[in-house]
């Protein structure tokens, strides 16, 4: 039955149809004696719960309560990482993370999360992310709850990289405002964590999920709250990396320098214009003239002529290449 729904969306469509989902979520909680039947039982209840259209929520909804249990009471591995990914396959829509939220809850997931156990921890930030990539109120109860805490403390200590990318995900996600969220990551650190990512030498897709976050907290962040994220160390971090061959992650960058200079209200001693001439930013950017992306050319030469007043630098010149 399983590798039939896997393969079907009509016949998974067709099993939650009938009363067979009701069969299988009392079995779950009925068998606890039999680790190899609830495992087989968890990887159906996975096919039943993913596929492209998604599944009606009202139809798999009932998993919910079963998988719950298992987060609780299991002590086995693979069983345990199978229950998360079928929550995460719930919770991948607004109305089904609100769902998960009110029965299983936040901290039952932060202990996976920070469980140091890699098999876990994605598939438990899975959920996290998605708790906090619709309604507000999810992202409110995560940062009431600690999530942001533990992705805080996890993100300090890891190496793995996976699980740095997904943090970032789940991170950008709350830095999508409002600004009572940007704030949280503000205060918790998370932004000092963020800087650190991307002064070291990370791989470009590490490094260019970091930018995501710090992309959201320039375009969301009220003015004041721009002033904390323009700090000097931010500044030099973005340009840093203003020689990345990675085409994304310097418009991201060049999106933030452009959100967190049209924030400054007065050419003053530390404003952030001082902070990126002082680490040379300025010549960087006219580096940037020649770019081949013509996306990247015309976002250098707007901040250029908007920001810095009396460059000498030709347009004509600058599309020689």
């Amino acid at each position: 039955m399983g590798n039939v729904i896997a393969d079907n969306i009509k016949a998974r469509d067709y099993f939650l149809s009938t009363e067979f989902p009701n069969l299988l979520a009392n079995y779950i909680v009925s068998k606890t004696d039999s680790l190899n039947f609830i495992q087989l039982s968890c990887w159906l209840v996975a096919n039943l719960c993913k596929g492209i259209p998604i599944p009606d929520l009202d139809k798999v909804k009932i998993f919910i309560s079963p998988l719950s249990k298992l987060l609780e009471t299991a002590n086995d591995k693979r069983l345990l990482s199978e229950a998360l990914w079928v929550v995460a396959n719930i919770a991948d829509s607004d109305e089904g993370a609100k769902e998960v939220l009110t029965s299983i809850g936040v901290l039952p997931i932060t202990k996976f999360i920070l469980s140091k156990d890699i098999e876990l921890e994605i598939p438990a930030l899975k959920v996290l992310g998605n708790y906090c990539s619709g309604d507000s109120a999810n992202v409110d109860a995560v940062l009431s709850e600690g999530g942001l805490t533990a992705l805080f403390s996890v993100l300090t200590t890891t190496n793995e990289i996976p699980v740095i990318r997904d943090i970032c995900w789940v991170v950008s996600n709350i830095a999508s405002g409002p600004e009572k969220h940007i704030e949280a990551i503000i205060s918790s650190g998370c932004l000092d964590a963020l800087i650190y990512l991307l002064r070291k030498d990370y791989n470009v897709d590490t490094k260019a999920e970091a930018m995501h976050v710090i992309s959201n907290l320039c375009k969301y962040g009220s003015r004041e709250q721009l002033h904390k994220i323009g700090k000097e160390e931010l500044t030099e971090a973005l340009v840093c990396n203003l020689d990345t061959t990675d085409c994304e992650m310097l418009l991201l960058i060049l999106d933030s320098l452009e959100e967190l200079l049209q924030n400054d209200s007065e050419r003053e001693e530390n404003s952030f214009m001082s902070k990126l001439i002082l680490v040379d930013g300025k010549e960087k950017l006219e580096k940037l003239l020649g770019h081949t992306n013509t996306t990247i050319y015309q976002k250098v030469f707007r901040i250029l002529e908007h920001f810095f007043e009396g460059n000498n630098f030709e347009d004509e010149e600058a599309m020689g290449n």
